[in-house]
């Protein structure tokens, strides 16, 4: 409605729409429903553009949660979808570069359901379940004006069971562990085990160190479609290998410190280590960082600043740059507060 009341959709389109369901038909039955869809477009600026970009996402999630007294059952089902078309100028000059027009387009979808089941006291709370979920991928580049098509589809399933609990082991001392174990088809059975130590020396300071394993499908690089599209084949990737299984290990070292009465500090470390990116399980990617934030609080106004340095390397270049090393500076910061009344 917004869009033809400012003029259409040219230069940019955008249209969406939200629904959401809360009911609570009985005594420990709580039942919630989300929707959403959006689509955007941007006209593009140049003469040979087959068609706008376009962008479009559709989302749904339902959730059932049961409680029986000291314990409480959640079962969730989700599903989302992408898609997305890209026109696109020839990448390189040709003798018939001008009457040439390519095109990108890239589709994804995703279905999720789990179960998990709390219990346990709120000093030490149990956490388990089970999941499944399906992701899918498609990625085109083609050549419209003679039809030439270069295409890779893939599709990633796995299956979980996890545990996880927290603990007081002393005063001020509390130990936090969980497990995972994914089955993936075509891999097996991949386990992640996570850990966290926690503490409180004070009401004024909280140390935390963690550390884990977390294992998902990712997306490769087909080099056909990121290179160029003059030269638009039929060679692409197997589908296996469009959606690779990687894994990610990772230690993260942080301090929340309270200064004084109006003001706190976070500062925190990490280190992550990621494999199988590029399907195969030999290439290795690295990353190391630092975040810090402060913050500082009234009664009527707070302020906050952040900044954060993070880097990534690797021994072979999967970036399809020149180095392979890079880095990230994040500044942030904010205010928030009353300004009159309520």
């Amino acid at each position: 409605v917004g869009s033809a009341l400012l003029g259409g959709d040219r230069p940019y389109g955008y249209r969406d729409a939200l629904m959401a369901l809360d009911a609570e038909p009985g005594d420990g039955h709580r039942f919630e429903m989300t929707a959403f869809a959006n689509e955007e477009s941007v006209l593009l600026d140049y003469a040979l553009s087959p068609e706008d970009a376009r962008w479009a996402n559709v989302a749904g999630a339902l959730a059932y949660t049961r409680d029986f007294g000291g314990a409480q059952l959640v079962t969730r089902l989700g599903a989302s979808g992408y898609q997305a078309t890209l026109p696109l100028r020839p990448t390189r000059a040709s003798a018939d570069s001008s009457s040439t027009t390519f095109q990108a387009d890239g589709a994804s979808e995703r279905v999720r359901v789990e179960s998990e089941l709390a219990w346990g006291s709120p000093e030490a709370p149990l956490r388990a379940g089970i999941s499944h979920e399906r992701i899918t991928a498609a990625f085109t580049a083609s050549n419209t004006t003679d039809d030439r098509t270069s295409e890779n589809r893939g599709r990633a399933e796995r299956t979980g069971v996890f545990f996880e609990t927290s603990q007081p082991i002393s005063d001020g001392v509390t130990l936090q562990g969980g497990f995972r174990a994914d089955y993936f088809p075509g891999v097996g059975l991949l386990g992640a085990p996570r850990a966290a130590f926690l503490w409180e020396e004070s009401p004024e300071m909280l140390l935390t160190v963690a550390a884990g394993r977390y294992p998902q499908p990712t997306r490769n690089v087909d080099p056909a479609v990121e290179l160029t599209l003059v030269d638009v084949s039929q060679v692409g990737l197997a589908p296996e290998e469009v959606l690779p299984v990687a894994t990610a290990d990772h230690v993260v070292v942080s301090l929340d410190q309270r200064l004084g009465s109006a003001a706190r500090m976070g500062l925190e470390g990490f280190f992550k280590r990621f494999d199988g990116l590029d399907g195969s399980g030999r290439e290795t990617v690295r990353s190391s960082g630092v975040d810090l934030r402060v913050l500082t609080a009234a009664e009527r106004a707070s302020a906050w600043v952040g900044y954060g340095l993070s880097w990534f390397w690797s021994g072979t270049d999967l970036s399809g740059q020149t180095a392979d090393f890079s880095g990230r500076h994040l500044l942030t910061a904010g205010v928030a507060g009353r300004i009159a009344g309520q």
